[in-house]
């Protein structure tokens, strides 16, 4: 995520001289503290199918928390008039994350961003 999130940022920020002016600070993920977290779960992937539903709804849930509670600085950052807005927003960033994570983190695959991938590569041989 960190890393598509600067990728972004560096791409919309040569179109988009809006974009760039209120963004280029932001080189981190604003809600990355609980991708970290999602990644150290995931990379242990103890816990099996259960566990590994329960961290990417988690993950879900963290990123609407963080829109929640910082709503003041997404409305002037983006330029949205209120909270209902910057929740909506983030509901779709939450929805999609979690999304992309149920179907991109998926045990036995040895990719280094699936559940368990820190014991045995991800690969689910013994």
């Amino acid at each position: 995520m960190s890393k598509i999130w600067k990728d972004s940022v560096a791409d919309l920020s040569q179109t988009f001289e809006e974009f760039n002016n209120r963004y280029t600070e932001a080189t981190s993920v604003p809600f990355e503290a609980a991708c970290i977290t999602h990644d150290r779960t995931y990379h242990t992937g103890i816990g099996g199918y259960a566990a590994r539903l329960l961290a990417d709804n988690q993950l879900r849930t963290d990123i609407l928390l963080y829109a929640a509670n910082n709503t003041e600085e997404i409305k002037k950052r983006t330029n949205l008039s209120n909270d209902e807005q910057v929740l909506f927003l983030y509901e779709g960033i939450a929805e999609a994350t979690y999304r992309s994570v149920r179907l991109g983190g998926a045990p036995c695959t040895g990719e280094t961003y699936a559940w368990g991938f820190g014991y045995g590569g991800g690969n689910c041989i013994e």
